[in-house]
């Protein structure tokens, strides 16, 4: 009988570690970034403007003419960056979407990037 319940005991443990070392593996807030310990306030022709011309102005993307705006227009850009949806489809990891020839999504790092840039006002700097 002890010898039932010390295995019942060792199966727990092993479970809950498995399930906790899951869990940890999965967090991801404190990735460091090559930009984090900067000072300076991001720069949307040097850092940000290089990931949209990779993964957003695509063909049949975010190019002149497309329903969703042009993302080679800085204004296009800047009103989705008003308006709330560019930060909404990069936390949310709907853009970019699969089917494109570009990468098919953006590191944690640009991620982190492009949201500080829209958390200091998107400006076009």
């Amino acid at each position: 009988m002890k010898f039932r319940k010390a295995i019942k005991i060792a199966k727990y443990q092993i479970f809950t570690c498995l399930l906790l070392t899951a869990c940890i593996s999965e967090v991801r807030e404190y990735e460091m970034c090559e930009t984090d310990q900067l000072d300076q306030a991001v720069s949307y022709s040097l850092e940000v403007a290089p990931i949209i011309r990779s993964t957003c102005t695509l063909p049949a993307c975010h190019i002149n003419g497309f329903e969703n705006g042009d993302f080679t227009n800085f204004n296009q850009l800047k009103g989705k960056v008003d308006n709330g949806l560019l930060e909404t489809v990069i936390t949310t990891s709907q853009m970019p979407p699969a089917f494109t020839k570009g990468p098919k999504q953006l590191t944690y790092c640009e991620k982190k990037l492009i949201i500080r840039w829209i958390d200091e006002g998107g400006l076009n700097n």
